[in-house]
């Protein structure tokens, strides 16, 4: 494949996390009109969500929505209310949803914004069983107390009857990102949708790529000195510390530069916070 050309294409996700691709591309693609270059830069993160391109495609939406300011809530079951079916846990979570969205709207509050994970392993060879359980990760003006005590069985009585634990918790950044969150999320590949996600919930940010900045040489040039090194980031990006720099080699295109970026100017109070 003739690769003539090297691109750059930005990923913002929100004011505190960016991720940067470099990699090469043809002269066909170069020519491409800005609208098919954007477009295919969006195609690329939806297209075949295997594991690897999931996990991205969470972790960027994660860091576009979230910040540290918002919760981990964890709703789990007693032997009691375990569900016999996923269809079953799946119904609870969503009437879980959709009693925080009401009480958000009771009090004038703006409607929840969520990405939610149903999580339930069989035991098998090699593996433990999991009961089913659920995570969200949430922005709401509810505090943790009254996302915990709407975790009950039902109307009636049975807003009285809870259906196990619930546990909310602030969200934490590592390096401005909450990617050790998503990966978690992510850890049971094995599932009919890996995750559920409210509307409107906004896409990150790709603006025009940039294919005359790098050059396949400048490129081999910083692979063999300086692709680890935060500073010479910092300088090619203002505003932001490096987290990751991975160089990836192909035999048929060369070589290509996936970064992660952070900005050290947002930081939340200091156990909110890892470095």
């Amino acid at each position: 494949m003739n690769c003539h050309y090297i691109r750059e294409q930005r990923h913002i996700c929100g004011p505190e996390y960016m991720e940067v691709d470099i990699y090469p591309i043809t002269v066909r693609e170069h020519k491409a009109s800005t609208r098919a270059k954007k477009k295919k830069a969006s195609d690329m993160v939806r297209c075949n969500l295997n594991s690897e391109n999931a996990k991205r495609h969470l972790r960027q939406l994660v860091n576009t929505n979230f910040t540290w300011r918002d919760l981990h809530v964890t709703l789990t079951y007693d032997s009691e209310h375990l569900p016999k079916t996923e269809e079953e846990a799946e119904r609870n979570f969503r009437n879980w949803l959709e009693r925080v969205a009401r009480r958000c709207k009771k009090l004038g509050l703006p409607p929840p914004k969520y990405i939610g994970v149903t999580e339930h392993q069989e035991p098998g060879p090699g593996r433990k069983g999991v009961r089913y359980h659920h995570h969200a990760i949430l922005s709401c003006g509810l505090n943790r107390d009254e996302l915990e005590s709407l975790w009950h069985a039902g109307r009636g009585r049975k807003r009285f009857e809870r259906m196990g634990t619930a546990n909310a918790d602030r969200l934490q950044l590592d390096k401005g990102s909450l990617e050790a969150l998503c990966n978690y999320l992510l850890k049971y590949p094995n599932r009919k949708r890996r995750w559920t996600q409210s509307r409107g919930l906004k896409q990150p940010e790709r603006p025009r790529p940039n294919d005359t900045r790098y050059t396949k040489r400048k490129v081999e040039r910083i692979v063999r000195g300086e692709v680890y090194d935060p500073d010479f980031w910092h300088r090619q990006y203002p505003g932001y510390e490096l987290a990751e720099a991975r160089p990836v080699y192909r035999e048929n295109t060369g070589w290509s530069i996936y970064l992660k970026m952070w900005r050290p100017d947002n930081r939340p109070p200091g156990k909110l916070w890892r470095n």
